[in-house]
């Protein structure tokens, strides 16, 4: 049957969901022994992140992050304090994080001043709050420090014997915006009036909110098929937006991207991109592909995003079909999403899922119903964390075929799943389908 041809390359989209995201890393939490970069965090000399160095000289069994355990060259070093009072640091407690900055007797100036690094996975907005406090023992020593976003320096300073940690130097940024890939920066390193550089205790904390548009539950480029996204600001302020594109076992999946604006950036491939929608101003994101490639996006963005994506196939010379997929009202908690499928003579329905858990599966129950609201049975479908499935009605279900109804799909845990579907005529003409919430 042409429309079952038609229909192997589905391009089902669904735009679900519209919620806010905080998530807080806390430094200290956050802390690995074994991982560096450590999710967002990184602990570095330069530009370079260190290696870990266990029991490192004269510290008393303290690890850290440090160039080398051995004498003359274990800094800069940044720890987690083991014991009260790590490493003879004065007002350091178990659990502490505490830095070293480099010196020419201990280590290799060259490379660079150690510091903390928190990168941001997604545009968003932050604040950063950051305490840090002279932690050395009696020795007369001053460490500068350097807190910045970008190349924006936030907070700058010394501290110097005799502070100590009930007389800290605090921050607290307010909001701050992001794009992904933004990097705050905390550096510490020797006052040029001290010989050495001495300890310091750090809480450093970065609080990110994002706001999760919307996810696009299937795109489809090349093969005949071309995705393209609309994102519209509609408030008076700048907004970031960035779309990430994921496969069906919801890895990144890479895709030509191009920007067909006046000014817009140049064409590129990638598995994510960041764009800059102007104060009541829009942006479009095209994709077509020489072969077909299918998947998932999700959005996010700093400020209210609205947006939709436009389907186009070229059926034949001359001929192409569009749909377009408008940005739907945001829907939380949801358990349970129904869909109406058409497979009467003609017509053919199409569906596609995408998991917006980056973390867990998603084990769907179907509940397969008829135009009388009969059910006639129920199947089940799984999705990997960050996956995604298209499917034709009446092959993923024969016992539809021919048939009108509604498919239910039922989601126990609530991991967050986007649902939608395109109605095909026998001509090639498609239409996108809303789906309905219980």
């Amino acid at each position: 049957m042409r429309l079952h041809k038609l229909l192997l390359h589905i391009c089902v989209l669904g735009i679900s969901v519209g919620f806010a995201g905080t998530t807080v890393y806390d430094l200290k939490t956050d802390w690995s022994e074994t991982q560096n970069p450590n999710g967002q965090w990184a602990y570095n000399q330069g530009s370079s992140a260190l290696p870990w160095s266990p029991n490192i000289y004269s510290l008393g069994g303290q690890s850290c992050w440090a160039p080398s355990p051995n004498h003359y060259a274990f800094l800069p070093m940044v720890c987690k304090a083991s014991t009260d009072g790590a490493a003879g640091t004065s007002g350091i407690l178990k659990g502490d994080i505490f830095i070293h900055g480099v010196d020419p007797s201990n280590g290799d100036a060259s490379k660079g001043e150690g510091n903390i690094t928190w990168t941001s996975p997604s545009a968003g907005q932050i604040t950063v709050n950051m305490t840090i406090w002279y932690a050395h023992n009696s020795d007369i020593r001053s460490d500068d420090f350097v807190l910045s976003l970008g190349s924006t320096t936030l907070q700058s300073g010394t501290v110097s014997y005799p502070g100590s940690r009930t007389a800290p130097v605090t921050y607290s940024s307010g909001i701050l915006t992001v794009n992904a890939g933004d990097v705050v920066r905390l550096v510490v390193k020797k006052n040029p009036a001290s010989q050495y550089p001495g300890f310091a205790g750090v809480d450093l904390t970065v609080t990110l909110s994002t706001d999760v548009a919307g996810t696009f539950a299937h795109i489809a480029s090349g093969g005949s098929w071309k995705t393209s996204f609309t994102l519209v600001n509609p408030s008076g302020t700048q907004a970031d937006a960035r779309l990430t594109f994921r496969r069906d076992d919801g890895s990144p999946l890479s895709l030509p991207l191009t920007f067909p604006q006046a000014g817009g950036p140049a064409p590129t491939t990638a598995s994510s991109v960041s764009v800059v929608v102007p104060p009541n101003g829009l942006r479009v994101v095209e994709t077509e592909a020489d072969e077909l490639r299918v998947g998932w996006a999700q959005l996010e963005a700093s400020a209210s995003v609205m947006g939709s994506a436009v389907f186009r196939q070229r059926v034949s010379p001359g001929k192409d079909a569009e749909a377009v997929v408008p940005l739907a009202s945001p829907r939380q908690n949801t358990a349970s999403w129904v869909l109406p499928y058409d497979n009467t003579t003609g017509f053919v329905t199409g569906v596609a899922l995408a998991n917006q858990s980056l973390t867990a599966a998603a084990n769907l129950v179907v509940v397969l119903r008829d135009d009388a609201g009969n059910q006639l049975s129920i199947g089940m479908l799984s999705l990997p964390a960050g996956g995604h499935m298209s499917f034709v009605v009446p092959i993923q279900f024969p016992s539809l075929s021919g048939m009108r109804g509604t498919l239910e799909f039922q989601n126990p845990v609530d991991s967050g799943i986007a649902v939608l579907g395109l109605r095909f005529n026998q001509y090639g003409s498609f239409t996108s389908i809303p789906v309905m919430t219980r």
